[in-house]
């Protein structure tokens, strides 16, 4: 007896597509790719969508059980949504959008279509885990030299600044204690603060 395969569309290239694709083909699913950059990166040209739309006929989607656009770009995702929704209305398609303020009118539009924004799914666990308590010890640990610290080097500008600086005050103290007849602690007050 010929066992029928069930096929998917499969857009993307990132982290998440490569999940999907290893899913799919482990429980014996036929993925087809479909790829952005097959069509070119022109988007201003109007014969691109209809690249896309050319695309998916010969996918034969008859033959398709759902569609999964899980490309990193939202752009990329809702160019694909839009081919597969005029040329196959009826077929289940699952996508992926950061920009989840489009969702209700996608989803009302056509109610086959599921909208996943995956930031928001990934969120809650990213959450826990800052609040779950460290119960590993570091992998690395420093490796402590037997070598005597490194005598620090000072910049021979920062040298010479900080020595004019000084010599300044100096100069500036002496020169109130003797014209004003101030008492050396109060010269260098007055020096200090007008500094």
């Amino acid at each position: 007896m010929n066992r029928i395969v069930p096929r998917i569309i499969l857009v993307g290239s990132g982290h998440l597509a490569r999940r999907t694709r290893a899913r799919a083909t482990a429980t014996g699913t036929e993925v087809v790719l479909l790829a952005r950059e097959a069509v070119g990166t022109a988007t201003a040209d109007p014969s691109s969508f209809e690249s896309i739309v050319q695309m998916v006929r010969a996918a034969d989607v008859a033959s398709i059980s759902a569609a999964y656009l899980v490309d990193d770009r939202d752009e990329v995702n809702l160019e694909f949504l839009i081919a597969l929704v005029s040329v196959a209305p009826r077929l289940p398609v699952v996508v992926s959008l950061f920009n989840e303020n489009i969702a209700p009118h996608l989803q009302a539009a056509n109610p086959n279509v599921r909208v996943l924004n995956p930031a928001h799914i990934a969120a809650p666990t990213f959450i826990d885990a800052l609040d779950t308590p460290l119960t590993h010890t570091l992998r690395y640990r420093p490796v402590r030299s037997n070598t005597a610290p490194a005598r620090m080097v000072v910049d021979p500008l920062i040298a010479k600044l900080s020595l004019g600086f000084v010599t300044m005050i100096v100069a500036a103290t002496a020169y109130f204690h003797a014209a004003q007849r101030l008492s050396w602690i109060d010269a260098l007050y007055f020096v200090t603060v007008t500094v």
